[in-house]
């Protein structure tokens, strides 16, 4: 959590770095790690939500400063990562037990980046918002997550109308 506080606070000069890719693909895969299993630690929620925050900041410096795909160069990679995220926020994914996420604001902030993920590359995002709206529909269960999840569909359904024609859908 500290390693991403301090990429969080520092996303502009890391942004930089030729490297952003390979720091991306680590908190990805810490991401991956952190949510494997099924029990509800609210020390991992507090974890996890560092990371999405660390990636959001990021891919917002990234987005800032360059042109995203001269720092992030792994497309494929994208997939895999917005797989993940919606894997966290409640969708259908892996195999194995999966810890998703428990708080609206981490919840929130996986959404927030996953359409951010989609606005800089909508060839291999776009269509995965569609699941992340269901995931977030269905795994809604009391009021102020209904709120919530309205208030995330206006979030993403702009998103998708924009990304979607930029991805041929």
């Amino acid at each position: 959590a500290y390693l991403a506080d301090f990429a969080s606070t520092n996303a502009k000069k890391l942004s930089q770095d030729s490297s952003i890719s390979n720091l991306f693909s680590a908190f990805f895969e810490h991401l991956s790690i952190l949510s494997d299993g099924a029990d509800e630690d609210e020390g991992l929620e507090f974890a996890v939500q560092s990371i999405l925050t660390a990636l959001l900041e990021l891919l917002g410096a990234i987005q800032d400063g360059s042109p995203p795909a001269a720092k992030l160069d792994k497309e494929k990679s994208f997939n895999k990562w917005a797989e993940l995220i919606i894997t966290i926020i409640g969708g259908e994914g892996k195999n194995s037990p999966t810890r998703i996420l428990q708080s609206i604001r981490s919840k929130r902030t996986a959404l927030t980046l996953l359409t951010k993920l989609c606005s800089s590359y909508p060839s291999s995002i776009a269509e995965k918002l569609i699941t992340a709206m269901i995931a977030m529909i269905s795994n809604t269960r009391s009021k102020r997550e209904a709120c919530s999840s309205a208030e995330s569909l206006n979030l993403i359904v702009p998103t998708y109308f924009k990304c979607s024609q930029a991805a041929g859908l």
